[in-house]
Formats: structure tokens, sequence, C-alpha cells
């Protein structure tokens, strides 16, 4: 399966990704996140083959690649898909040069579509730690509330400091009524 925007092709990973997926992480800004410090080569073979496992059962996670070069340029979907509630967990990163071009809002307007259209999910969920500005800011650009804050919800492998992580929701018809 594959979706598609005007300058992106969203699709399935394969194995072989693992290589540019691991050029691609920031490895300068890995510590403010939540990935292994030090990022090494089998945590992307890892995420890979996680991804390729899950697909279709409780998530979907998309390689982004640029239409006109085929450059992989990060990752995007959803992850924890709970059929009762019909809800998911939003995500996506993109690379540090890729950054502040629109990849990510593009991208993730058809991951949207997805979840309500195609899914019918009825709620889709995104935790964004608190000092990631940008990130912050994209979620309430694409719409979604804030709902609250999980306060030192994830252990940063880095600092070994637990983190505050923001909330945000997005239901079905607060997306078909911004579109």
């Amino acid at each position: 399966m594959k979706l598609e925007t005007q300058r992106l092709i969203l699709r399935k990973p394969i194995k072989e990704d693992w290589k540019e997926i691991h050029e691609l992480v920031d490895k300068n800004l890995i510590k403010n996140f939540f990935m292994p410090f030090p990022y090494k080569e089998k945590h992307s073979k890892e995420m890979i083959n996680n991804a390729i496992k899950c697909w279709g059962k409780n998530s979907y996670e998309f390689i982004i690649q640029k239409k006109d070069t085929k450059d992989i340029i990060g990752m995007t979907g959803i992850k924890k898909i709970n059929k009762i509630n019909k809800t998911a967990n939003l995500f996506s990163w993109i690379g540090p040069k890729y950054r502040r071009k629109g990849y990510i809002t593009e991208a993730k307007i058809k991951i949207n579509n997805f979840c309500f259209d195609k899914l019918k999910l009825m709620k889709l969920i995104s935790e964004v730690v608190t000092f990631n500005k940008p990130s912050n800011q994209l979620q309430k650009k694409m719409g979604m509330t804030l709902e609250g804050v999980k306060r030192r919800e994830n252990l940063n492998p880095f600092t070994k400091k637990y983190e505050d992580m923001n909330l945000y929701g997005l239901l079905k018809e607060e997306w078909k009524k911004s579109k």
C-alpha cells in the first residue's frame, strides 16, 4: 500500500530502508527525544523490522519519500490502533535537511485522511514532549486540541530525566470541519 501527495509517496517500509533511515536520524538531536543513545545501526534495523511486522495489525508506519528524487526523508503514520475505541496514536519525524519545507504537514494531512476515511477511526492522538516547540506548533496547526499534560511520562535515555508530554487529540468531525 502507498499513499501519494503532490510531492510525496508514503509507503510501507522494506528491510533495506534501514540504511537510509539510519543516515537520516539526527544524531545531534536524538538525545532530546526518546530513542536509544548512542543510536546504532541495530536500532534502525529493529525500527524497520518492527514496522514491517506490525503493519496493518496495530500500526501503519510509512516511509516518507520524495516523488521527484525518491529520497527517503522520514517516517510518519499511526501506532497503537485501538479497534474498539477507534483511536490511534500519530507520529512523524523527518531528517534535518528536510525540515521547515512543509513535508510533514503534507504527509500528516494524507495520514489523517487515511485514518478517518479508510480506517474509519474516530479520534487521533498525538503525544509531544513539552519542549519540542516546532512539533507542538504543528499539532495546533493540524487542528489538534491540547487535552492535557502527562507529567514525567517518558524517560529520556540520554539525560536520564523524565519528561512531560503534551497530549493532543483530534476528533473526526473536527478534522472534517477544518479541511
